[in-house]
């Protein structure tokens, strides 16, 4: 274990369940010791070239990721290398800066992976603004290793090596199901759930986040599943069915043009006569008259 002490950070480099990684401690105090100053970055949107994790302390910590607002009460918080963020409440909360050490195995291909712990681990620092859940005596490990960076402790270094070594292990124990939820969706499993959205709701105001959420994935993971499988993105992919759909109502149907982009949930006529005169060379009132013409002079 490598330990280094100051005023400000403790830090560790650790292995857990097969995972190794670096991690930063800091305690941020709603009344600090006059030796452990507030950080003052915390306070304005930031970031960190590092994976920044926060847990909460006794009260609510409330949060300002890029846009978004989150409070954390009995759920830790992931948050990716460049990703703006600030502490908006003034109550205390623990928090790791951590680098991932990512094994060899993480780099195969995603079919190709064993689901094991070390990949478990990984999955938690894929990119991605993560909620996790963790067990109820974590927060007593996160107590200790702050009385002992308030140097109110005479805990030994190696007690506090295995202290972060149980806080990352109760992340991984207590968000395992999830990850085994999704690794046992198999590839088959994906396509129909795809093949389902893309045949009976494309026409509602579905997103690549949609998808996400029902494979049970990252978005990043669905982008990938996309590519593997379909060869192409989300947003191609629905396009394509919509002009399909759109072509079909202007031969079949008297449905004007601002019905068929409500229909579609496309938002804007517009938008709408560039994406198809892209797929079919020609406006869609030429492409109705076009047919029209057709199925008249048809014997």
């Amino acid at each position: 274990m490598v330990y280094n002490r100051d005023l400000t950070n403790i830090t560790f480099k650790r292995r857990v369940c097969g995972f190794s990684f670096t991690a930063v401690f800091h305690a941020t105090f709603a009344s600090a010791p006059s030796n452990i100053p507030r950080p003052t970055e915390s306070l304005l949107l930031h970031v960190h070239p590092l994976y920044e994790l926060f847990f909460p302390g006794d009260e609510p910590l409330v949060l300002q990721i890029e846009d978004d607002t989150v409070t954390l009460e009995e759920t830790a918080i992931i948050i990716p290398p460049f990703t703006n963020h600030m502490v908006k409440s003034t109550s205390h909360c623990y928090r790791f800066l951590v680098e991932p050490h990512y094994p060899a195995e993480a780099h195969a291909k995603e079919e190709e992976k064993p689901l094991s712990p070390s990949l478990v681990m990984c999955g938690l620092f894929d990119g991605e603004v993560k909620l996790l859940s963790y067990s109820p005596g974590t927060k007593e490990y996160l107590k200790h290793i702050a009385a002992a960076y308030q140097k109110t402790s005479p805990i030994r270094e190696e007690e506090m090596g295995a202290l972060v070594s149980l806080v990352f292990l109760s992340l991984y124990e207590s968000n395992l199901a999830d990850a085994v939820t999704a690794r046992t969706m198999a590839i088959h499993d994906y396509s129909v759930v795809i093949d389902d959205l893309f045949t009976n709701h494309y026409a509602e105001d579905i997103s690549l986040s949609t998808l996400a959420e029902k494979l049970c994935l990252s978005v990043r993971q669905t982008t990938r599943v996309m590519q593997r499988l379909y060869h192409t993105t989300f947003k191609q992919m629905l396009l394509e069915k919509r002009m399909q759909a759109a072509a079909d109502l202007l031969k079949s149907t008297e449905m004007n043009i601002g019905d068929i982009c409500t229909f579609l949930s496309i938002h804007s006529e517009s938008y709408f006569f560039r994406l198809f005169r892209a797929k079919y060379g020609i406006s869609p009132p030429a492409y109705r008259a076009k047919h029209k013409k057709h199925i008249t002079s048809s014997p």
